[in-house]
């Protein structure tokens, strides 16, 4: 399972995929199940969502969780 400090979310990589859906922020929350202030904060970097919600945006955007997820692993 993963920790809070494995990864985190390319917030700036969800903003683009919302705009070329022409969407709002209240959009993707809708679709995502979501508040638009989560959101806001994914977006924004103030927030990194648990994987689970990752999974929900990823879903409503049309596109993998992984693209979304910079991983901190080192893997040996």
């Amino acid at each position: 399972m993963a920790r809070d400090d494995d990864y985190d979310v390319d917030g700036r990589k969800i903003r683009a995929l919302r705009l070329r859906k022409f969407w709002r922020q209240e959009d993707l929350a809708r679709e995502a199940g979501l508040q638009m202030g989560t959101i806001s904060r994914i977006e924004t970097g103030y927030h990194r969502p648990h994987l689970g919600t990752v999974g929900k945006v990823a879903e409503a955007l049309g596109v993998d969780p992984e693209d979304l997820i910079v991983w901190h692993i080192d893997v040996v």
